[in-house]
């Protein structure tokens, strides 16, 4: 077979910064094209002047859809696949030979890949922190993006749709912060208003709800996600009730939040989350019992799922410090030493931390 021909397509707004990253990054690729949505600092030009690809075009009001079905539409016929990369993100070397071979053993009928995205990094730069597997890989052909926020690429080709997995393909992601996201709010709204029956969005908008503080709305919102027909994924389904409980804890309803926390780790008790979740509020109580069950089989779970939904809070000391403090009010100080010990190891700057198992020690 031909060696397969790939095309790199974004949307950029002001992004000049990222440039010469991001076109260095894609040198693999046969083509780079970009729909720039109104910059003024140069990132068009510089695009182009290596080697982009460049349409200017206008998109008012603002969604995120829209601009990039018109970019995907601008592809030529000839590109048999379509990698939607950000300017702040960056594949990583060998991913176009990984690609390729994939593709000659597939005998060019691959129609997705998935690939291991590290979506942030912890405060050294260098050691990932959240990553997941994600998909925005794709066939020239019958694909479309739609929803105006947290937008999502479907596949209208019926039910021939070859979907590998393919981790040698790595792109990093390196978020500009100084980037707002105070309009997602609005157009996670319009989402749920167009779609009222996709789960995907009304879990988005349910968490944009609770990250603004929103809390009764929250509720109201992730409540609804989790009578949707479509919401059937266990894990997101437990994140709705761990989002839940975590309103509830916000605005004072205790006992609400810790029975909602219970309902999460019923809905899925294969992953850290729920039972941090519940140990958290746990701890807020001072119900010690469940405070030390919760943290404990926290920590018996070894590995993270592949999701997005994953908190790296998780993983850190959080578990540990739970544990450690209702182990001691249980009068367990054996544990309460080795879990604190674990804890201040894993955040030793923590002077709480350090106190905590002096405090231990010294049963």
């Amino acid at each position: 077979m031909n060696k397969v021909k790939t095309c790199v397509y974004a949307i950029s707004l002001n992004e000049i910064k990222h440039v010469e990253k991001f076109m260095e990054a894609n040198k693999g690729a046969d083509l780079v094209l970009v729909c720039d949505t109104g910059s003024t600092d140069g990132t068009p030009e510089l695009l182009e002047k290596l080697g982009a690809k460049v349409y200017r075009i206008v998109q008012r009001p603002w969604r995120f859809d829209i601009p990039r079905n018109t970019a995907l539409s601008l592809i030529p016929n000839d590109i048999d696949l379509c990698l939607s990369i950000d300017l702040d993100e960056y594949l990583q070397p060998g991913w176009a030979d990984a690609i390729d071979r994939e593709w000659q053993k597939h005998n060019g009928k691959i129609k997705r890949i998935s690939y291991d995205y590290i979506w942030n990094w912890k405060e050294d730069g260098i050691t990932p922190d959240l990553r997941f597997f994600a998909d925005k890989i794709h066939h020239r052909q019958n694909f479309r993006w739609r929803h105006p926020c947290h937008e999502t690429l479907y596949w209208e080709g019926g039910s021939d749709c070859l979907h590998i997995t393919l981790p040698d393909v790595i792109l990093h992601h390196r978020a500009d912060n100084g980037k707002s996201r105070g309009q997602y709010l609005h157009l996670l709204k319009i989402a749920v208003e167009e779609d009222p029956t996709n789960d995907r969005m009304s879990h988005y908008y349910g968490r944009e709800l609770m990250f603004k503080g929103m809390n009764e709305e929250a509720i109201i919102e992730l409540t609804r996600h989790l009578s949707l027909p479509n919401a059937q994924w266990k894990e997101e389904r437990a994140t709705s009730l761990r989002f839940i409980s975590r309103c509830q804890r916000f605005i004072g309803k205790l006992v609400e939040s810790q029975e909602t926390a219970i309902k999460a780790v019923m809905e899925c008790d294969n992953v850290r989350e729920t039972w941090l979740e519940l140990a958290r509020i746990a701890h807020i109580r001072d119900d010690w019992h469940t405070c030390f069950w919760a943290a404990t089989k926290c920590l018996s779970i070894p590995n993270p799922t592949q999701s997005y939904m994953n908190d790296t809070s998780c993983w850190g000391f959080e578990p540990y410090d739970l544990a450690a403090i209702s182990a001691y009010y249980l009068g367990i100080y054996e544990k309460a030493k080795e879990y604190g010990s674990e804890a201040a190891r894993l955040n030793p700057t923590d002077e709480r931390l350090i106190k905590n198992l002096e405090f231990y020690n010294g049963k």
